[in-house]
């Protein structure tokens, strides 16, 4: 029971399944289920391919030093969405929170956990932004494609019940 259990989790479709778990949570913002995952991800690998304590601590090592490079990249993409997110919600609508007091809560020392938080599950994070632009790009195309289409159908549709009304 459990050899098939264990032959099961190591399979392809399984490590498919805890590798898009972990993208669906860090997509939700659900970043505690993104660490469950990770760490499930490493239990299932590690055995498969039989590593050394010295390879461990090398792949360990090469996959925070990874995480830490991505981490500025999204800290630095973070404080900028938050910036645009104030100047388009708070900005001259005379907010009681000031864009100076806004900014100190973007500083590094307050988000310490969310920085951590992108250190520890950099692959899902990685391709979730890489699939978000293409999810983005798709709803647009859609969006745009499809909302001549709708504004056609209503028009139509509209316009015959106003020109029953006008009888």
């Amino acid at each position: 029971m459990f050899e098939q259990l264990i032959s099961w989790a190591t399979s392809l479709p399984a490590i498919i399944a805890i590798i898009f778990f972990g993208i669906l949570a860090a997509s939700n913002n659900a970043e505690d289920w993104s660490v469950f995952w990770g760490v499930v991800l490493v239990a299932v690998l590690v055995p498969i391919y039989n590593l050394t304590l010295v390879q461990t601590i090398f792949l360990v090592v090469i996959y925070f030093l990874v995480g830490f490079l991505w981490s500025f990249y999204r800290y630095k993409v973070w404080v900028k969405n938050s910036v645009d997110q104030y100047d388009q919600t708070y900005a001259n609508k005379g907010m009681a929170v000031s864009r100076e007091e806004y900014f100190l809560r973007l500083r590094p020392n307050k988000n310490v956990s969310l920085i951590l938080m992108w250190v520890l599950i950099w692959p899902f994070s990685i391709v979730e932004n890489l699939c978000s632009d293409l999810v983005r790009f798709l709803r647009d195309l859609v969006k745009v494609t499809f909302s001549s289409v709708y504004l056609k159908l209503f028009e139509s549709v509209t316009s015959a019940a106003r020109n029953k009304e006008s009888l």
